[in-house]
């Protein structure tokens, strides 16, 4: 029996990872590296930029793609680090990332530069 309640599905946060937005990571299946990055739109189409950089042998586009190139390695693991709905956080929440990373193949330093990333208590 149980109670109304019960018997409804929460919809709260059911979408899947892929369909959000924030900062995400892409592992290297053949190595340690990892890309740390940040997008607005769904992360599953920015996964599928890297993707097709790749793919087309433009690693002027991506990090990823210029490691996999310069490499011969593949494409791992892609998962979201943080949801971020509030587009001003995104940087704060990407340079937390990286600043906290080690074997990363991102080119370009963090947006934000701070000490506060190693001593700052984040809510993830």
């Amino acid at each position: 029996k149980g109670t109304l309640g019960s018997h409804l599905i929460s919809l709260k946060d059911k979408r899947d990872n892929s369909m959000k937005s924030g900062v995400y990571e892409i592992n290297c299946k053949t190595c340690n590296s990892k890309y740390i990055g940040q997008t607005r739109r769904r992360v599953q189409e920015r996964w599928k930029e890297h993707e097709a950089a790749c793919r087309l042998k433009y690693p002027q586009k991506s990090a990823v793609a210029e490691h996999i190139l310069e490499t011969g390695h593949e494409i791992g693991d892609k998962k979201l680090l943080k949801e971020v709905t509030n587009p001003f956080e995104l940087n704060a929440w990407e340079s937390y990332f990286i600043e906290t990373s080690e074997d990363l193949l991102n080119l370009e330093e963090a947006p934000i530069r701070s000490d506060l990333f190693g001593l700052a208590h984040f809510n993830l």
